[in-house]
């Protein structure tokens, strides 16, 4: 049903229970530092804007024992599930708000001073006048200085989407949630086999529908049942947040925050505007940009060159993969319409000069002496954002193997959990649901000999089955023969990565 208090936004069912690597404390300093601009490392408070289940900030402060966490939220059930986890793990470090941006907004009190301020997935999904209650919130509680993280959907990417996010809340007046979203993929499927001129002027909505099969129901509904719904050109966005005393510096996409992302014609194109709203405008048209992670701030600290190059060069990184998966001599990494190359062989040997103990940017470089300190942190950065390296941390690993402990024993109870916290690398990584409840047994003490049946019983038990290629197994033999490859790919794979990185 439609409540007065959603402005709009889908209030009838809970948001997935994801985490977000883009929002992590320690990837937004890195991401200041490479763009010259000065982030709090220590002893910050974290607000998050939209926090939805709460599973990222809760990893936030796990990982980050010295800072204060702020969640806010709307929707009530949200905000139980993330105080109902946090007390299960006993973090202390970490508080949870019910209330609407446009109340918090007149009573900013309640929040506080912060030094970052984080809307992932929140304004392209809230009416305006919700978006700009959430600014003037923002502006009154950010620090001088302080940063702000904001991830929305734009245009021209999501052009191809917007027919059919339309059809769905036209369908929304007779029905609710997922039942909308499969019988506007039912229609726009039989357009598409009748040979509708919509996917020749769209080509790429195929491909989106074609990819919601894939996707998490919880996600699908609160991206296109909400009639609040409006991707925004980046222009839009940055006159919005000008009005609130924020500005913006960069972005948190790795990918197209360097030069060597782009084939040099567009590259060329782009680099021709001075104006900034142009530059950044361009830039989306020339990849056909879909969602944009920008960073703003409330008076910009700015670094000098020398000091960038020291904050640069003293940051210690781990390696989290020891060997580069490609077996061919070049590497590709592939974000939204960018493919970058790398040489298999440079990639190979910045990994292997950091190591799975971790060294300094300055400490590869003097290993590694063709590259600048700069150029390591660029390398450096485009294999954190494939997983192969991590920020070190100095964390306290026992604690947070209790926290991971914790984790898989929820899931074993139920709970939709299936990441773990990396304390040596400030990373968190996702488990297939089979792994975590092996994991759980495993902790629980179950032989090794004995996991599958485990698992067997324990999917029976959650009315959970095994797919094969989207086919789900109903038969009892063949489930078991699953169970047991699960569990020989465990004991193989999963374990002893888990005990070698620390995480269990």
């Amino acid at each position: 049903m439609s409540n007065s208090w959603s402005h709009g936004y889908y209030a009838d069912e809970g948001y997935e229970y994801g985490y977000h690597t883009e929002t992590s404390p320690s990837y937004l300093q890195w991401m200041c530092t490479l763009q010259g601009i000065d982030a709090p490392k220590d002893n910050f408070t974290y607000l998050d804007l939209g926090c939805g289940q709460g599973l990222s900030l809760i990893f936030h402060a796990a990982l980050h024992p010295d800072s204060q966490f702020i969640g806010v939220d709307f929707m009530p059930r949200h905000i139980a599930h993330a105080r109902s986890l946090a007390k299960r793990l006993a973090l202390r470090n970490i508080t949870f708000i019910e209330a609407d941006f446009l109340d918090l907004a007149k009573w900013p009190d309640k929040i506080g001073e912060v030094d970052y301020a984080v809307a992932h997935g929140i304004s392209t999904w809230v009416s305006k006048e919700v978006r700009k209650g959430m600014w003037s919130l923002v502006s009154k509680v950010l620090k001088p200085g302080g940063i702000v993280y904001n991830s929305y959907n734009t245009y021209p990417g999501w052009h191809s989407a917007s027919p059919f996010q339309h059809l769905v809340i036209q369908l929304n007046n007779h029905m609710r949630g997922k039942a909308a979203i499969d019988l506007a993929i039912k229609k726009m499927s039989a357009l598409k086999d009748a040979n509708a001129v919509l996917f020749e002027m769209l080509p790429s909505l195929d491909m989106r529908i074609d990819g919601m099969s894939r996707s998490d129901p919880a996600y699908l509904v609160q991206e296109y049942n909400n009639t609040a719904w409006q991707p925004l050109y980046v222009a839009e966005i940055l006159q919005e947040i000008s009005e609130y005393k924020l500005d913006y510096f960069g972005t948190a996409n790795v990918v197209q925050l360097f030069d060597a992302s782009y084939p040099p014609s567009l590259l060329e194109v782009i680099n021709q505007e001075s104006s900034l709203h142009m530059r950044e405008t361009i830039r989306d048209f020339a990849i056909g940009q879909s969602f944009r992670r920008d960073l703003y701030a409330k008076g910009s600290l700015a670094l000098g060159k020398a000091l960038q190059i020291n904050r640069l060069g003293e940051q210690a990184l781990i390696s989290t993969q020891t060997e580069l998966i490609d077996n061919e001599n070049a590497v590709e990494m592939v974000y939204e319409n960018l493919t970058v190359t790398f040489d298999k062989a440079t990639l190979q040997g910045v990994i292997d000069a950091f190591g799975e103990k971790g060294a300094t940017v300055n400490d590869v470089q003097k290993v590694l002496p063709q590259f600048s300190v700069q150029e390591v942190a660029e390398i450096a950065t485009y294999l954190i954002h494939d997983g192969k390296l991590g920020i070190k941390t100095g964390h306290c690993v026992d604690k947070l193997k209790k926290i991971n402990h914790e984790l898989a024993h929820a899931h074993l109870d139920g709970g939709p959990y299936n990441y773990l916290a990396f304390a040596r690398t400030n990373r968190v990584i996702r488990l297939r649901n089979a792994d975590m409840m092996l994991l759980s047994h495993h902790l629980q003490g179950v032989q090794n000999q004995d996991l599958d049946k485990k698992l067997q019983e324990t999917m029976t038990i959650l009315n959970k089955r095994f797919c094969i290629e989207g086919r789900e197994i109903t038969n009892l033999q063949e489930s078991l023969e699953q169970a047991k490859l699960h569990a020989n790919h465990f004991l193989d794979v999963v374990l002893p990565a888990l005990v070698s990185q620390e995480v269990i």
